[in-house]
């Protein structure tokens, strides 16, 4: 045979092998894709695989099949999770971390299968993630932080109750304090570490109140610690004095308590887990796709208010 015919040869075997390449990536097969999500009990994470879902039942080029499990805020759990779906050879794994670091040693095995990472709303410190999906955190610290500065025209006391082992507790705490920096008449009283718990919000806030009773303002990086400080708010009668703005995830009674012209409760910037969901599926596809991806998504937020709550809350729940 010559060389020109080997060559001839050479290539069409090349142009087959991308040929198969390409029809298992995109509608040659059904593509399955495992989440571990950090928790189910939340609606912020409700709504979020509920975007998992929808956009995946939308994929056609390639047809999606997601499989979401519950890691209930247990590492072990969530080990145990991944490693089921390494056993029924998924082809992508997206996941909030239980234990950002801890995680590390698990997603090299799964690295190892070349099976492609992307994380939602908290962050790993492994390097193999393709991509990060998030809510603009550190804006949604900004957009309460100003909205404080202007409800107390610059003056004031105030507290954050918060949770700060995971990325995006931590970054919205720090957008809130970058806001009021330039503030210097608004004293920070303190992080109060709540563990995202209703009751524990309850504590830390009674305690605050006792230690700081002219405190006037308190920022909840979730709905769930908001609502649990404004609980021990309204049990020691102080709803005229102290005022509560959140970062919403989209709480039910968050939402109601807007509409309603809640006295405690006066702002929020408003997260929507609904899009990190459409947009980890996106990604998912790019990525199977051998696409180039961002290395970090940002979901934008609004400001929620007493004002615009019917509006934000049909826009919210239309997805």
């Amino acid at each position: 045979m010559s060389v020109k015919k080997i060559c001839l040869v050479l290539v069409m075997l090349a142009l087959l092998v991308s040929l198969v390449g390409c029809s298992k990536k995109s509608g040659g097969k059904e593509i399955v894709i495992g989440a571990s999500l950090l928790t189910q009990q939340d609606d912020f994470y409700i709504t979020l695989a509920q975007g998992l879902k929808d956009a995946a039942a939308k994929s056609q080029d390639p047809k999606i099949k997601v499989l979401i499990r519950n890691a209930d805020f247990k590492l072990t759990r969530q080990l145990g999770d991944i490693d089921d779906f390494m056993q029924q050879g998924i082809d992508l794994l997206i996941l909030s971390p239980t234990s950002p670091s801890a995680i590390c040693p698990t997603l090299e095995e799964v690295d190892g299968q070349h099976i492609p990472i992307i994380s939602v709303d908290i962050k790993t410190t492994s390097p193999l993630v393709k991509t990060h999906i998030m809510s603009d955190d550190l804006g949604a610290g900004k957009v309460c932080g100003q909205f404080v500065a202007d409800q107390l025209k610059g003056k004031g006391s105030v507290a954050i109750v918060t949770h700060p082992i995971y990325s995006s507790g931590i970054n919205r705490a720090i957008g809130f304090r970058e806001v009021l920096q330039g503030y210097p008449d608004i004293k920070i009283l303190g992080e109060l570490n709540a563990e995202s718990s209703r009751e524990k919000s309850i504590s830390v806030m009674d305690d605050l109140m006792m230690a700081h009773p002219e405190v006037n303002y308190v920022m909840g990086i979730n709905d769930v610690m908001t609502l649990g400080a404004m609980a021990s708010i309204e049990g020691a009668g102080k709803t005229d004095q102290i005022k509560a703005v959140m970062i919403c995830g989209g709480q039910k009674e968050a939402f109601d308590r807007f509409k309603a012209g809640d006295p405690c409760l006066k702002g929020a910037a408003l997260l929507y887990p609904y899009q990190i969901g459409v947009k980890a599926i996106e990604s998912a596809v790019a990525i199977l796709k051998d696409q180039e991806v961002p290395k970090e998504i940002l979901i934008p937020v609004k400001l929620l208010t007493h004002e615009n709550a019917d509006q934000l809350t049909t826009e919210w729940y239309g997805k």
